[in-house]
């Protein structure tokens, strides 16, 4: 979720021909990436296209992650238009909702972990102790996730944890170093 410049996600998608999960994610990264280009209206049309997909095509654990990841993108288009408050507390209907969600070995669910996205969300609000609460929450949940662990050494160091963004950090090289 940090490709941004990649030109897939500008190609239209037929979300008929996948499944209700991997529509849902693609267009979460397409409506992010608008949004980190700028192109707030392009992350509507993605958010209303994620509210349309039929649920003819889904199983039960992919209804249970849609409306997660609608509320993300939801509060990053809020957010995008400075309603930050609101999106706050979409992100935060986002989060419970996702913690009622069992957890799942494998990739995240949804693709960009909820507390994740709400830590870097508080990052630019200038909130860094809040946010390197949320990158911890988003570690819990995913362990050793690389985006997590570098939200987590950002806030920590924003917010003069520097023991614990050191930390981060080397948690992090070693992960990159065994890649």
């Amino acid at each position: 979720t940090r490709g941004w410049e990649n030109t897939i996600y500008e190609k239209e998608i037929d979300g008929n021909k996948f499944s209700l999960r991997a529509s849902s994610h693609i267009l979460l990264a397409k409506g992010l990436q608008a949004i980190k280009r700028g192109k707030v209206q392009e992350a509507e049309h993605q958010l209303k296209a994620l509210n349309n997909l039929p649920d003819a095509m889904s199983r039960a654990t992919d209804r249970d992650v849609q409306p997660v990841i609608i509320k993300e993108l939801d509060a990053m288009i809020r957010f995008a238009k400075g309603h930050h408050e609101q999106a706050v507390t979409t992100i935060q209907e986002a989060v419970d909702m996702q913690d009622d969600l069992s957890l799942q070995f494998g990739p995240p669910k949804p693709v960009k972990p909820v507390n994740e996205l709400y830590g870097e969300m508080l990052l630019e609000l200038n909130q860094p102790e809040t946010a390197e609460k949320r990158f911890r929450k988003a570690l819990e949940r995913h362990p050793q996730r690389a985006l997590s662990l570098l939200g987590l050494a950002r806030a920590s160091a924003a917010a003069g944890h520097h023991d614990t963004s050191r930390k981060a950090l080397a948690a992090l090289q070693l992960i990159n170093s065994q890649n």
